[in-house]
């Protein structure tokens, strides 16, 4: 059984259905940067989650030391995230949300570190919730354009789609950041229709994976609890039938060929090299098929669930109906989670 699992798992990438719509502006950015080197292995059994160094005096910083990143879960939703601010920053203007106010002149990989530990600050030690720090970006935004005499952005909806029942229902951060209740019922039928929805109007989306922990060889370190990527691609955007996806993983990386001065498209688990191309692009992205459950078919993950899209427009999302209210404990990544199966 657990021979004929890492067959489809290491195979299934092959079997995921072609992707004809590629949002631009979508990074890969990487959550385990400042990552010990024993996060840092290509084995996932190998993962040691005990080595990180105590987090830095000041933070958020441009450097690339200590290695305190990994010291707990959620930090996928952070990467995820960032490549999301630097979608929206380049896509739709909001300087700022990735660029911070003096670090214009740094390189990427430098600034990628400065994002992901300025929200890994708001939301492991100031109890922030993504929303709240997506509004706080959106203030340095503001200051910052209005500084060099620009008309800020206007707020950005912030929306979470999860299942309700039958029913797909989305909460939408107010102006605070805040996820009020009750949920909206959608005229969804699933996530999958959600994340079509949000993807091919060329809107952020980030997408939440369960897979249940069996201890089959092969399931990723993440298995018993969850893993959030962002979403790059569709199948189709004119057939919702054709139900493949495209997304960053935070989790994973591409290897660069020196000799060809390119990224390969086999996945590593190594720290980026400064100097490196911005990691950008369909080749930097997974591909995996769905069905109307949201379960992953075919690809990396196979076996994994979609669970919940979060959708980052700067149009408000269309929503009909309210249903009961619900608990939305581990919709975002709130808090830490349990060390060796979170992320």
């Amino acid at each position: 059984m657990q021979v004929a699992l890492l067959a489809l798992l290491s195979c299934a990438s092959l079997a995921a259905g072609p992707i004809s719509f590629i949002k631009p502006h979508v990074p890969d950015f990487y959550q385990h940067q400042l990552a010990p080197d024993a996060v840092n292995v290509e084995k996932d059994a190998d993962i040691d989650f005990n080595k990180a160094q105590p987090k830095r005096a000041t933070v958020p910083a441009y450097d690339q030391t200590p290695l305190w990143w990994e010291d707990g879960g959620g930090w996928c939703c952070v990467a995820a995230h960032v490549n999301s601010f630097y979608f929206l920053e380049k896509q739709y203007g909001y300087d700022g949300l990735f660029t911070r106010d003096g670090g214009e002149l740094q390189p990427w990989l430098n600034q990628m570190t400065y994002a992901i530990e300025d929200m890994a600050e708001d939301l492991f030690f100031n109890s922030l919730s993504p929303s709240e720090h997506l509004r706080k970006l959106e203030k340095q935004s503001a200051d910052k354009l209005k500084k060099a005499g620009k008309t800020p952005k206007p707020p950005l909806s912030y929306s979470v789609f999860f299942p309700s029942g039958s029913d797909i229902v989305v909460t939408t951060a107010d102006a605070a950041g805040k996820l009020p209740f009750p949920p909206v019922k959608t005229t969804f039928s699933n996530l999958f229709e959600a994340y079509h929805h949000e993807l091919c109007r060329s809107e952020d989306v980030e997408i939440r994976l369960e897979m249940p922990f069996t201890g089959a060889v092969g399931e990723p370190w993440w298995a018993g609890s969850f893993h959030v990527v962002t979403g790059a691609g569709v199948g189709d955007c004119s057939d919702k039938s054709k139900m493949s996806i495209a997304f960053a993983d935070p989790d994973k990386r591409n290897k660069w060929d020196p000799v060809n001065k390119k990224y390969l498209p086999d996945s590593t688990r190594t720290r980026y090299d400064a100097g490196l191309p911005l990691p950008i692009g369909e080749i930097h992205y997974e591909v995996v098929d769905v069905d109307a459950s949201g379960q992953i078919t075919a690809g990396i993950y196979k076996g994994a669930k979609i669970t919940s899209v979060i959708g980052i427009s700067p149009v408000p999302e269309p929503t009909s109906g309210f249903v009961s209210l619900l608990a939305l404990i581990g919709l975002v990544c709130l808090r830490r989670c349990v060390r060796r199966h979170s992320c």
